[in-house]
């Protein structure tokens, strides 16, 4: 531990006399709070540091709001690691009022961290001033329906984010209905992953009826939910005026042969679709007789994933 403590505190030395540092991975260290100042006078210091991981290092609460602090003052990063640190609702607050300002950072990882309600509608009300940040990981945290509500509302208004991370936070219905209709008019959004969410076909419906219309989202991971054939055939609706989703995860959803007939119908008519995952879905034979009818007038797909279906 003392070694990594003299380690950083050498590097706030050579800051300060040198600008050619631009990446620096302290990442699985469990480094703590003391270090953390000691990264925070660093961070106001440096002009050339871009890119700064930090996972894993049991930070807390004090450490977070110690970086946070100190990119206030910070022009140069635009990558930041503060994955699993138990950061919490009170680390979350100074990081979201640097993102209400900051102009550089781009890419914000808060995955694993114990951020709460509280904590994800500071980073929701941020997404709404910021004008920087493309990509956000908000995966592995507890926030739950209220939580997902504040980010779609920060969605709403911001138009720089392009990848957006909110697996495994059990959002359920009502917030993913609030998410699509966000995608009906969002312009920005590539990439969004709700992955393990308790999602059902309820839930599904609108962001199912915005792919009719959206034009940015490239890849949208379902995987892990509770879609049922209800579900999925709402998807398959979509995809038959989608044209510009290339990826699309729907493993592990509880759909059979039904859902797989709707899927084989939005193949026939989708030209963008490249990768298509459906694995672990009681599919039986006749869903992929349909699927594979399907693929003889397909011109896109180039993978298709029907791993552990029924025979």
């Amino acid at each position: 531990m003392k070694s990594y403590i003299e380690l950083i505190k050498n590097l706030e030395k050579y800051k300060s006399i040198n600008t050619s540092l631009t990446q620096l991975d302290l990442s699985c260290n469990q480094i703590g709070d003391e270090s953390a100042h000691i990264i925070g006078t660093l961070l106001e210091k440096s002009t050339s540091l871009t890119q700064l991981n930090l996972r894993s290092n049991f930070l807390g609460f004090e450490g977070a709001q110690t970086i946070g602090s100190a990119l206030q003052k910070n022009t140069s990063l635009n990558q930041l690691n503060l994955s699993y640190n138990l950061i919490g609702d009170e680390g979350v607050l100074t990081i979201g009022i640097v993102l209400e300002k900051n102009t550089s950072l781009t890419q914000l990882n808060l995955s694993s961290n114990n951020i709460g309600s509280k904590g994800v509608h500071i980073i929701g009300t941020a997404l709404e001033k910021n004008t920087s940040l493309t990509q956000l990981d908000m995966s592995f945290n507890h926030f739950q329906n209220e939580g997902a509500k504040t980010i779609a509302r920060g969605l709403k208004k911001n138009t720089s984010l392009n990848q957006l991370n909110l697996s495994y936070n059990k959002i359920g219905d009502e917030s993913v209905h609030i998410i699509g209709t966000v995608l009906e008019k969002n312009t920005s959004l590539t990439q969004l992953n709700l992955r393990s969410n308790h999602i059902g076909y309820k839930g599904i419906m609108t962001a199912a009826s915005a792919l009719e219309n959206n034009t940015s989202l490239t890849q949208l991971d379902l995987s892990f939910n509770q879609l049922g054939n209800e579900g999925v055939k709402a998807v398959a609706s979509g995809l038959k005026k989608n044209t510009t989703l290339t990826q699309l995860d729907m493993s592990f959803n509880h759909f059979q042969n039904e859902g797989a007939r709707a899927i084989a119908s939005g193949l026939k008519k989708n030209t963008s679709l490249t990768q298509l995952h459906l694995g672990s879905n009681n599919i039986g034979h006749e869903g992929v007789k349909a699927i594979e009818s399907a693929l003889v007038n397909n011109t896109s797909l180039t993978q298709l994933d029907l791993f552990n279906y029924i025979y």
